[in-house]
């Protein structure tokens, strides 16, 4: 804490302990504190955990972000990979229908086994290409709003809670 001494004209020799020298101090008449508002304000012990205070939303909303995505991007990737493989296990039919039967069938079977995807919730859309007639198209479509990353829908900004991807696939012959 900070002292201001209001001096007196009179100066007297004092005998300091250690060294054994007389060095001149001025005798304080009276003693006048600072207010504890100005030695707060000067003090640097608290500076560490108030810039961490300022930070660490910020940090943390980031990494809660991070995290959203990644889980957001991984169900995707598996729908886009449920999707590729229905598309090669269609390639086995020998019509439109029996192609559409075998997509569809395998979706149903495979979407349990991929992480954080819900078989209950994907539908498939199958058929023969409508601007392509030598391709064969299937669309795998995901409700992801299951996933825990809508608990911070109103903190960041979240992709659709429609997942949909679609493989082609040529029919046969060249």
């Amino acid at each position: 804490m900070k002292i201001i001494i209001e001096q007196s004209s009179k100066v007297v020799a004092r005998n300091n302990v250690k060294t054994g020298s007389a060095a001149p101090y001025i005798k304080a008449s009276r003693i006048v504190r600072l207010p504890r508002l100005q030695a707060f304000i000067g003090s640097r012990s608290g500076a560490s955990a108030v810039e961490f205070a300022v930070i660490a939303p910020a940090f943390i909303l980031m990494l809660v972000g991070m995290l959203c995505y990644g889980l957001y991007f991984s169900t995707s990737h598996g729908v886009a990979q449920l999707a590729a493989d229905a598309a090669r296990a269609s390639v086995a039919g020998l019509s439109a229908t029996e192609r559409t039967q075998i997509a569809t069938t395998h979706v149903r079977e495979r979407a349990g086994d991929y992480m954080f995807i819900d078989a209950t919730k994907v539908v498939v859309d199958a058929g023969p290409s409508q601007d392509d007639a030598t391709q064969f198209k299937i669309a795998v479509r995901y409700d992801a709003s299951a996933l825990p990353i809508w608990v911070f829908s109103g903190l960041l900004p979240l992709p659709e809670r429609n997942i949909v991807k679609v493989a082609s696939i040529k029919t046969g012959g060249f």
